[in-house]
């Protein structure tokens, strides 16, 4: 982690370089220093209204959150370029998107009990590779700053994938969404060789037994530490996914995941709700509010108090969606599915078109006249 000293001489850089974008795109300083303080008051919104007083170092690039690329890259000035233009527009096209979530397969070696893709786990693989290639190459046309490779279990197709990724457009940074499955040494090196930057994995306890429990494999605690410790010796961003559940959600529980992320070199932990889709369609799956306050604390606490700047960066998607809405459904991310189905995200499961025959542009007005299917569309008071 980068901060202290380090960190303030790192924030001066980035907002140098904000400021740089901005010139270049508004030809008028004024007004771009008007953009980088909107912006930035919509950030602060999303963190609690305070900023996190550190950053990931990871391959040479700097992060202050697994969504964003990293600093400083191509990507990142992309990423600028566009947040800027959301905030006080200078050209006629729709902001481009942030993020998909791209699965390439339905496949899985898991039966997890929390699984959005429960229905259609392990039915025959439906495209080609050529087919994600074009459906990648149209919302890389379209514009978007970051791909996060998902499934099923993306490794289950290892070679398509590495294949997907070395043949994409090189601005965007791509992101693994695994288990841990398959991650070995050599695939780790593999998909850094390739292009990817960073892996998430979902763990969903720090107690091993607990862990399998929910992803009915004996071995899946294993695969998740095997393959932190590979991400981590060959330098790609390591960050993990936490499926929050009710039986989850204690102090107790949430400070012991803190420690055992940490001490496996996490940059990141994203903190998902869940819901009742797929293999909890028709259950109770919310959290109560009590279990809700000990989360929002939890991520606040971490974030901001500087005791903990040597821990991961808590990203808490249910603090911003409550109080601001929610950034999917085409506003800044969406979901394709292993059919490239396009989805608001993964959880709002209604089909909108699809990635390699439909119109992105189209499908994605068509989402965000829709929305959200839990929480509003976002709108930032600034």
């Amino acid at each position: 982690m980068v901060y202290g000293l380090k960190s303030i001489k790192l924030r001066i850089r980035l907002i140098w370089r904000i400021l740089q974008i901005g010139f270049r795109a508004y030809g008028n300083p004024v007004i771009a220093l008007q953009a980088l303080i909107k912006t930035g008051k919509m950030r602060n919104q999303v963190q609690g209204n305070q900023f996190i007083p550190r950053f990931l170092e990871s391959n040479n690039l700097h992060y202050w959150s697994p969504f964003c690329p990293g600093f400083p890259s191509v990507a990142f000035d992309n990423f600028i370029e566009n947040e800027l233009h959301r905030s006080i527009s200078f050209r006629s096209s729709a902001p481009r998107l942030m993020t998909i979530i791209f699965s390439i397969t339905s496949r899985c070696p898991l039966q997890c009990k929390h699984c959005f893709e429960w229905d259609n786990l392990n039915t025959p693989e439906p495209m080609t590779l050529d087919d994600l290639k074009l459906t990648l190459k149209k919302f890389q046309a379209f514009g978007v700053d970051q791909v996060q490779i998902s499934g099923g279990e993306p490794t289950v197709r290892f070679d398509d994938m590495i294949e997907l990724v070395e043949t994409s457009e090189p601005e965007t940074n791509f992101m693994l969404l695994t288990s841990g499955y398959n991650l070995t040494r050599e695939n780790a090196e593999r998909i850094k060789k390739a292009g990817f930057v960073g892996v998430n994995i979902s763990l969903d306890h720090w107690i091993p037994e607990l862990h399998n429990d929910m992803r009915g494999s004996e071995q899946a605690f294993d695969w998740a530490m095997d393959a932190a410790k590979n991400t981590r010796a060959v330098d790609l961003m390591l960050y993990f996914s936490l499926c929050a559940t009710r039986s989850f959600v204690t102090e107790e529980n949430i400070w012991k995941y803190l420690e055992l992320t940490s001490s496996l070199g996490a940059g990141f932990i994203q903190i998902l709700e869940p819901r009742a889709v797929g293999n909890f369609k028709d259950k109770q799956v919310d959290l109560s509010e009590n279990q809700y306050k000990i989360l929002e604390k939890f991520f606040l606490t971490v974030n901001n108090d500087r005791q903990y700047q040597e821990m991961p960066i808590v990203v808490f998607h249910g603090y911003h969606q409550r109080k601001m809405g929610c950034f999917g459904a085409g506003e800044r991310y969406l979901f394709v599915d292993a059919n490239c189905d396009i989805h608001a995200c993964p959880f709002c499961q209604e089909k909108y078109g699809n990635g390699l025959v439909d119109s992105i542009p189209e499908s994605i007005e068509r989402i965000k006249s829709s929305g959200c299917q839990k929480f509003a569309k976002a709108v930032v008071d600034i």
